[in-house]
C-alpha cells in the first residue's frame, strides 16, 4: 500500500512540474492618470465631474475596477479592444463605486505589448462624454438672470448668485444662514410631470459649505417632503451623483412634484455659508 502511495505521489509531482513549467502570458499595461468630461454645454450643461475610477474590459472580458491614477495589467497581447467606463461614487458613498450610466464608455483599439506600459492617450487622460441623444438635461449653473430655484413658504432666505466662490464659470449659488435667517428651503421650477417614473435619473451637484444640505422631493399640492439624501459639510468643492430613481418610482400618477434643497442653521455656530453650482438633473428620455 505504501509503495502504491509513493508511486502515485511521484506521478502527481511530475505532472505538477509540467503544469508549472508552462510559459505564462506576460501582460501588457495601460496607464491612466486622470479622467475628464467633455459636454455640449448648451444642451448638456457644464462639464464638471467626479469621475474617480475606471472599469475596464478587454475583448469583452472584465479586467477590473481601478481608482485613478492607475497602471492596469491586461492579459492580452497584440490588437485588443478596450472598453473603459467612467466610475463615480453613487450618492457620494465611497463603498458604492459604480459605472455612471449616463457616461458613454471610452472605446479604444490598442496593440498591447508584453511588459510595456502604454498611456491611453498622449496625456494619459481618459476623456468621456454623455451618451449622445439618449438623455434629457435640466440644469442650473447660475450664469443667467435669475435661477431655477425658488424659496418655499418655510424658507427665511433665498439662494443668491455670487462670483467670489465658484466651481466653474463666473457664478455659483450662495446660501447664508444665521440667527435672523435660520431656515433655507428651495425647490426647482423644472417641469418634472412628464417624466416616466422609475426611469434612470440622477441629480448631479457641485457642493461646498460648513453645514449639511438636504435633498429630496416635494410631492403633491401639499408639498409632502420625501427625503432622498443628506450631503455632509465639505471644505472643498465636491461633485455628488444622487440616484433619484428609487424614490421617484413611488410617485406613480403624480404630476406635481419637484426637487428641494434644505438646510437649517445650528445654534452652535455664528453663521452657515453654503455654495452650490452646476445642479443638473439627467434622466432617460
Amino acid at each position: 500500500m505504501s509503495r502504491l502511495f509513493l508511486t502515485s505521489a511521484i506521478a502527481i509531482l511530475l505532472a505538477g512540474c509540467d503544469i508549472f513549467d508552462k510559459e505564462e502570458m506576460a501582460p501588457g499595461f495601460i496607464y491612466i492618470t486622470a479622467a475628464d468630461l467633455v459636454t455640449n454645454a448648451a444642451e448638456e450643461g457644464p462639464a464638471t465631474h467626479g469621475i474617480t475610477d475606471v472599469h475596464v474590459f478587454a475583448n469583452e472580458n472584465f479586467v477590473g475596477s481601478y481608482e485613478l491614477p492607475a497602471r492596469i495589467a491586461i492579459l492580452e497581447n497584440g490588437p485588443t479592444r478596450l472598453n473603459i467606463s467612467g466610475g463615480v461614487r453613487n450618492n457620494g458613498i465611497i463603498s458604492q463605486r459604480i459605472i455612471y450610466p449616463f457616461y458613454a464608455p471610452l472605446l479604444l483599439n490598442m496593440d498591447l505589448i508584453p511588459g510595456v506600459v502604454q498611456p491611453v492617450a498622449d496625456d494619459s487622460i481618459a476623456v468621456f462624454n454623455y451618451f449622445p441623444n439618449a438623455y434629457n438635461f435640466l440644469y442650473e449653473d447660475f450664469e443667467g438672470i435669475g435661477n431655477a430655484l425658488s424659496a418655499t413658504d418655510i424658507s427665511d432666505t433665498e439662494i443668491i448668485a455670487q462670483d467670489e466662490e465658484v466651481r466653474e464659470g463666473q457664478f455659483s449659488g450662495r446660501i447664508l444662514l444665521n440667527a435672523n435667517n435660520p431656515v433655507f428651503q428651495a425647490s426647482t421650477d423644472w417641469d418634472l410631470g412628464g417624466i416616466s417614473l422609475g426611469t434612470p435619473a440622477y441629480l448631479e451637484i457641485d457642493f461646498k459649505g460648513n453645514n449639511p444640505l438636504e435633498v429630496g422631493f416635494l410631492v403633491g399640492e401639499s408639498n409632502q417632503k420625501v427625503f432622498v439624501i443628506g450631503l455632509r459639510a465639505q471644505e472643498e468643492w465636491t461633485k455628488v451623483y444622487i440616484d433619484m430613481r428609487p424614490l421617484m418610482a413611488n410617485f406613480v400618477g403624480t404630476q406635481n412634484f419637484s426637487i428641494y434643497f434644505e438646510s437649517q442653521w445650528p445654534s452652535n455656530v455664528e453663521e452657515v455659508e453654503l455654495f452650490v453650482d452646476n445642479i443638473k438633473f439627467v434622466y432617460l428620455q
